[in-house]
């Protein structure tokens, strides 16, 4: 959370639920500081709050093109 609050960076590839934690309250904060982000997540569109049923995600496991075009679309 200290990073998302007050890193530098382009942009960021959140998984949904790491080790039982979910990422929303990171997202909340990336967004509200206009930092693009998409989701990686193995749970497919189930898994995305409804708050972020539009974000970008890509579904786990991926290949390194797919996540290329994700991160396209969301830094254009």
């Amino acid at each position: 959370m200290p990073l998302a609050r007050d890193g530098v960076f382009d942009f960021a590839v959140l998984d949904i639920n790491l080790a039982g934690r979910l990422s929303f309250p990171i997202a909340d904060v990336l967004r509200d500081r206009g930092i693009p982000f998409l989701f990686a997540s193995g749970y497919g569109s189930k898994g995305v709050s409804d708050e972020y049923g539009n974000a970008v995600r890509i579904q786990k496991p991926f290949v390194s093109r797919d996540l290329a075009q994700a991160i396209a679309r969301i830094t254009v």
